[in-house]
């Protein structure tokens, strides 16, 4: 959605006239209301990943939802920029997220649209952290972390009231001579922020004979946010500019800040640069982030609704109905829920503070809004999901994306078979076609459907499947469906109802 970043008197204003609404009651987690919920699907699509298709037929609404283990050591929970640039004005839609940061050794399992954005800049609005290195602004509501050790974090690094900032970023000589980074890359329209860029590896700016000095730096570490300070090798410095690469980052210093490193630094020496939280004002930021995600904004924090932040959203906008993508935080901090909805005819909108407690019920202990309406979307295994919010624009194009990876070896060796759901329920004298799937050793998909299986019904009272592996259900009852296929079992429970 559109969101261009709000200038301070901007920002002072809007406060202003919307504020917090003094004396709102808290909500409490409960139930949503939606009534009995049907898994049409549940599967794994990958190490650590399972992915359910939710029907509340009362709602009516449909709802997905893919559940990632970041514990798990074949599993990255990874920001993927549009075409890996800032500012990139054309921007992704999410299935192109999905195919263009597959590669062997690294398959997007699942992709949800991810930060608000500005159309005309070709940024976000806020601070994200995408391979350890910060995309623009230093700011914003919240954010997600992600560490190398497999633990995430919701914190509050910004406050947009104050302007007060808890981000230390900054680069030093060997000297100790320091300047501080006030912004990375810059906006396609807006242009550079501050008198201190540094300019990464996501850079699509031709960088041009600004007035200042240019230095250019190759790190000698992994680039990580709230982590040890990066060693950089300083591989050239210039009043004319430097160009960016994957290996070579550019700090550039104008106006009152030119001069800050002149008879302090030298090419070949060797520059500290620091990514890092500092006391955040609430919430604890991991360690070693490689992934940072943007909220707007925090909903539910430790087990309850976030006063202040998601009853400060836009003067009540966490009540406005939507289709939506939302992501939980486990309480052990090793689960992560990304979850989309969509408004269509055959599923109703939902707001931010009902679809917050479905996501505490299914295990969720912190809550963040990531992006709503025409740009919500989900896919899986390159496959789109949901509806578009808006079905005549399309699928909305975005700038920014959540990627759930698996970095498990390329493996076509079936290791087990299983059905796409747990449990099949339907009324006697109907009938409905089974679905068996395939997997890998790490629980990826190798084969959507299976046929010529053997069947089995358990007791025989309940029904019969075709060869076209169609279950045909006839007394009431409870039991098992058992399947064979290359000798390997699954099994589904099934209950059959009077019609």
């Amino acid at each position: 959605m559109i969101h261009p970043y709000l200038t301070r008197t901007v920002a002072v204003l809007l406060f202003l006239l919307f504020g917090l609404r003094g004396g709102a009651t808290v909500e409490i987690i409960r139930d949503p209301g939606w009534g009995e919920g049907e898994v049409v699907e549940r599967y794994t699509i990958g190490p650590g990943m399972v992915y359910t298709f939710y029907y509340y037929k009362d709602k009516p609404l449909r709802l997905w939802c893919v559940e990632v283990d970041i514990s798990n050591p074949w599993v990255r929970l990874e920001e993927a920029e549009s075409n890996d640039q800032v500012p990139h004005v054309a921007r992704w839609t999410v299935p192109q997220f999905s195919r263009q940061n597959s590669r062997p050794g690294h398959q997007v399992k699942a992709a949800v649209n991810h930060d608000f954005f500005s159309y005309d800049d070709g940024i976000s609005i806020a601070t994200n952290v995408s391979q350890g290195e910060m995309t623009h602004y230093l700011n914003g509501r919240c954010m997600l972390g992600i560490s190398k050790d497999g633990t995430a974090g919701v914190f509050k690094a910004f406050d947009r009231k104050t302007y007060e900032s808890r981000f230390i970023t900054a680069c030093t000589a060997p000297d100790g001579t320091s300047v501080a980074i006030e912004s990375y890359n810059s906006g396609a329209i807006s242009g550079m922020v501050g008198d201190v860029i540094m300019f990464n590896r996501m850079n699509s700016r031709t960088l041009r004979d600004d007035k200042g000095t240019y230095i250019g730096l190759q790190a000698l570490d992994e680039w990580l946010f709230n982590g040890p300070d990066i060693r950089c090798k300083v591989v050239g410095i210039s009043s004319h500019p430097i160009a960016t690469s994957r290996g070579t980052s550019v700090l550039f210093l104008r106006n009152a800040a030119t001069d800050a490193f002149k008879g302090h630094l030298t090419v070949g020496d060797t520059m500290i640069v620091a990514q890092r939280i500092e006391n955040p004002f609430w919430g604890e930021a991991p360690k070693n982030i490689y992934a940072g995600f943007h909220g707007y904004p925090s909903l539910v924090h430790d087990g309850k609704f976030h006063d202040g932040e998601y009853n400060d959203f836009e003067n009540g906008r966490e009540y406005q109905k939507a289709s939506r993508t939302m992501v939980g935080l486990s309480r052990d901090k090793r689960k992560v829920y990304m979850v989309v909805t969509e408004a269509s005819d055959a599923s109703a909108p939902v707001d931010c503070v009902e679809l917050a407690c479905w996501l505490v019920k299914h295990g969720s202990w912190d809550v963040i809004n990531l992006d709503s309406g025409g740009s919500s979307a989900m896919v899986v295994d390159h496959e789109m999901k949901n509806l578009p919010g808006r079905p005549k624009e399309g699928i909305r194009a975005v700038k920014t994306a959540m990627l759930a990876v698996s970095t498990a070896p390329e493996d076509k060796q079936v290791v087990r078979i299983a059905f796409n759901k747990p449990q099949l329920t339907i009324a006697s004298l109907k009938e409905e076609a089974l679905n068996v799937m395939s997997f890998n050793q790490y629980d990826e998909v190798l084969d959507r459907r299976l046929d010529l299986c053997e069947y089995q019904v358990i007791p025989t009272s309940l029904g019969h499947v075709d060869v076209t592996g169609r279950f045909h259900a006839m007394e009431e009852g409870t039991g098992i469906i058992r399947v064979k296929k290359d000798g390997l079992t699954a099994e589904i429970k099934v209950k059959v109802n009077r019609p």
